[in-house]
């Protein structure tokens, strides 16, 4: 067994053993480096005997959900599908994850930068895959729909470790962001923090609409939850061997609504999160003068990124993995990074 697979096996055991030691708090805890091997056995056994009964839970509800939704089409034909679609996938979230996590809209409260001025112990913390986001474009758009598109809502990602939404972008309606033909992509101020797969893909929770002059004539631009499997060769579930260590990227094309949005993904196997900001320390930037940062992940540096027009205004700028950058707030290029 080589020390990839090996370093993967002891995470997992990590996260087995605290969880154990959550769920038994009055009993003594147990430590990793002290598991005899029929106690490593015995966290396995226990382990595969709850996903089993955690997946035939899950097979049961979307079978019965599939006859009520069956039901309902049948006395409401003209349920609109994306609508459907949604409210099953916020349905399915809050089986899950809303007696452990709180609420569907809840945003992460886990920070950038959790230890800057408290370093965790050398040995403790290892590189992990994580998402790169590039890009969210307005592919096409129909109906009576034309450019330009005043656009508002929320864009955000879910990942492993708490479930709720990393929030990429977000516009209320009296701060839309206008769209036309020629650059139909959405300025991507997030993610609060990088996203990380630790068993899983991601998932999108999108609501995109377009402003009207009258409130009550807005649009639906755009309605979406869905599991985003960025990279079909990477085995989440397995996490080991050359798959799990293989960064990649790739794009999807996500038709609701009126629109067709497109997102350009990657996975970074091997990443870690610093932060760093960009200033001028001596005068002012001169009058007609500009630059441009422009950052790459060595894994995958055929995806060159502009983040930053200078010109525009100061932004702090955040260092998210090997060679990647993003932006913590702050008027951004279209083609600002979100890492995951």
């Amino acid at each position: 067994m080589d020390a990839a697979m090996n370093q993967v096996l002891e995470e997992q055991m990590e996260w087995l053993v605290a969880r154990w030691n959550a769920e038994n708090p009055d009993a003594t805890p147990l430590v990793v480096e002290a598991l005899t091997e029929e106690q490593r056995e015995s966290l396995e056994r226990e382990h595969l005997a709850r996903e089993v009964l955690i997946g035939q839970a899950y097979v049961d509800k979307m079978a019965a959900e599939d006859m009520a939704r069956l039901e309902l089409e049948k006395t409401n034909p003209k349920k609109d599908p994306d609508e459907r679609s949604y409210q099953s996938y916020r349905e399915n979230w809050e089986w899950k994850y809303a007696e452990e996590f709180g609420s569907f809209e809840a945003t992460t409260l886990i920070p950038a930068m959790c230890f800057t001025d408290k370093p965790t112990k050398p040995g403790v913390t290892n590189p992990k895959r994580s998402m790169q986001i590039f890009s969210v474009k307005v592919e096409e758009i129909y109906g009576d729909l034309h450019w330009l598109l005043d656009v508002f809502g929320i864009v955000a990602v879910r990942d492993d470790l708490d479930h709720h939404r990393n929030i990429i972008f977000e516009h209320k309606r009296d701060n839309c962001q206008t769209l036309n033909e020629e650059d139909p992509y959405l300025v991507l101020t997030g993610p609060t923090r990088a996203p990380v797969t630790l068993f899983g893909p991601m998932h999108f929770d999108i609501t995109l609409k377009v402003k009207r002059i009258n409130e009550l004539e807005n649009k639906d631009l755009s309605l979406l939850g869905f599991r985003y499997e960025c990279c079909k060769s990477i085995n989440y579930q397995a996490s080991k061997g050359e798959c799990a260590l293989r960064s990649c990227v790739s794009s999807q094309k996500r038709r609701s609504k009126l629109s067709t949005l497109e997102l350009t993904c990657g996975i970074v196997a091997s990443s870690i999160e610093a932060t760093i900001s960009v200033r001028i320390v001596g005068g002012s930037w001169p009058d007609g003068f500009s630059g441009r940062f422009i950052a790459s992940t060595a894994s995958v540096s055929h995806m060159r990124v502009l983040l930053l027009n200078i010109g525009e205004q100061s932004v702090c700028v955040l260092l998210v993995g090997p060679g990647q950058m993003d932006s913590a707030g702050g008027s951004l290029p279209r083609l600002q990074a979100s890492v995951t």
